[in-house]
């Protein structure tokens, strides 16, 4: 197994919040959200990366693991 620590770097909200949601790993359950959960979500995810804030964008810690299994 491997990790992989990195800054994940947005230049404004929309693409931090398209990161998240359109491409994501919860883009299949969002894009059956009503437009009003939308904008709900939105606002909670922002928040949660206000911390992250730099600028007009963002600088998010994340970590990637990478593993493989053998049989």
């Amino acid at each position: 197994m491997q990790r992989i620590k990195t800054i994940l770097e947005y230049k404004n909200e929309e693409e931090a919040l398209g990161a998240a949601f359109e491409g994501g790993p919860v883009a299949l359950a969002y894009h059956k959200f009503s437009d009003q959960i939308k904008q709900e979500v939105h606002a909670a995810y922002l928040t949660s990366v206000a911390p992250f804030k730099k600028g007009p964008g963002y600088e998010i810690p994340g970590e990637f693991v990478i593993a493989r299994g053998q049989r």
